[in-house]
């Protein structure tokens, strides 16, 4: 019953209980989400009975870095729904987080900033010709597809295309959505 109404969301607020920290349960429901293909802001609930709020920040960042991996860019936002506070930073992020969701770039943008990725940290070459990008486009958006078509023989490792998407990620401040990048290559 979760899944459909994960279709028919944009952004998913993945709420974890402070005191408790992040479950099993919650990274399993963090990655419907992020299979789905949908935005995702980490909250982090009963903010207010953290006695010591440093320790409690690095316990909560370290078990997402663990448990959330796929998620590690997302905003968190910490609050008390119980008293209220904190949750003024709630709606200005979701705001933030469905504007990156839906970005559209132009061709022209989106071909100098990954050519310019490509050439300061190319991918491994495959046979005898150094890789080469054609051009780039945007395909979808909602989240972001992109196509990169290359002179590649065979998609490059996956360290690469988590390289590729972390520079889009970061040039277009796209924070919490899952950026999808599609190399098209020559076919032997």
């Amino acid at each position: 019953m979760a899944r459909r109404y994960l279709e028919r969301a944009d952004i998913c607020l993945l709420v974890v209980d402070a005191e408790e920290g992040i479950t099993k349960q919650d990274a399993h429901v963090g990655g419907y989400a992020w299979e789905a293909g949908r935005a995702v802001i980490l909250v982090v609930n009963k903010w207010d009975l953290m006695s010591d709020r440093g320790e409690a920040r690095t316990r909560i960042e370290n078990q997402a870095a663990q448990h959330l991996k796929f998620i590690r860019h997302s905003p968190r936002i910490f609050l008390s729904a119980l008293n209220g506070k904190g949750v003024h930073r709630l709606f200005p992020a979701m705001q933030s987080v469905h504007k990156a969701y839906h970005v559209k770039i132009g061709t022209n943008e989106l071909n100098t900033l990954m050519k310019d990725a490509w050439e300061a940290r190319p991918p491994a070459m495959a046979g005898k010709k150094a890789p080469r990008i054609f051009y780039c486009s945007q395909v979808q958006y909602a989240p972001p597809h992109f196509v990169l078509f290359t002179n590649l023989t065979k998609a490059p490792h996956f360290s690469y295309m988590r390289y590729l998407e972390n520079v889009l990620r970061k040039a277009l401040g796209l924070a919490g959505v899952p950026v999808r990048v599609i190399i098209r290559g020559r076919q032997k």
